[in-house]
C-alpha cells in the first residue's frame, strides 16, 4: 500500500515528535535533535552525536468524525465540520488507542524506534486520562524500544492540566 502524505499531516508528525523528544532529552538526560524524515519508515529520525532514534508517530481520536473534523479543519477546507459530538467518547478513545498500538506493534520499525502516540481529546481531561490509563493494553512483546502517550487534554474547572506524556512500555 503506498501512503500519500500531505504537508499538512508531515508538519503535524514533525511537530508532534519535536513535542516528544524536547521531554525525552529532559527525561532521559541526553540531547537528540531531529535529523531526516524516515524512508519509508519510521516517521522520524533524530540523533545525539552518533547515536539515533527512530519515532513512529500515530495520532488517535475518539472516533472517525473526530478524525475528520480536525484533520479538515487543520487544512483549511471551507467543508470543514465545525463540531462534534460522540456517545462513550472517553471508552472510544481508549479503544482507537489499543487498535492503533496493536497494528504498529505487528510492524518492524527498525532498532531503537520509538512509538509515540499522540492525542487531542478535548472533552478528556488529565485526570479523566490517568483514570482511563488502565484500559491502554500494550503486548507483552512488541518491536519498540519504548511506547509512550502524549497528549494536549481538555480542561475544566477541576482539571487544569493541558499537557501531558506517559511512558506505557
Amino acid at each position: 500500500m503506498i501512503v500519500i502524505m500531505d504537508n499538512t499531516q508531515i508538519e503535524h508528525e514533525r511537530a508532534v515528535g519535536d513535542r516528544f523528544i524536547l521531554e525525552f532529552n529532559r527525561l532521559e538526560k541526553v540531547d537528540y535533535e531531529f535529523a531526516h524524515r524516515g524512508d519509508p519508515a519510521p516517521d522520524l529520525i533524530y540523533r545525539d552525536g552518533d547515536s539515533r532514534i527512530g519515532i513512529e508517530i500515530v495520532t488517535c481520536y475518539y472516533d472517525s468524525s473526530d478524525a475528520k473534523a480536525k484533520w479538515q479543519n487543520a487544512r483549511g477546507l471551507p467543508t470543514a465540520p465545525t463540531r462534534w459530538s460522540g456517545v462513550d467518547f472517553d471508552q472510544a478513545l481508549i479503544a482507537d488507542i489499543n487498535r492503533h498500538i496493536q497494528d504498529k506493534c505487528r510492524k518492524d520499525y527498525g532498532p531503537d524506534c520509538f512509538l509515540v502516540v499522540y492525542i487531542t481529546p478535548a472533552l478528556t481531561t488529565y485526570e479523566d486520562m490517568e483514570r482511563l490509563m488502565p484500559g491502554v493494553n500494550i503486548p507483552e512483546q512488541h518491536p519498540f524500544a519504548g511506547i509512550w502517550l502524549i497528549g494536549s487534554l481538555g480542561i475544566n474547572a477541576s482539571s487544569m492540566v493541558t499537557d501531558a506524556l506517559w511512558k506505557l512500555a
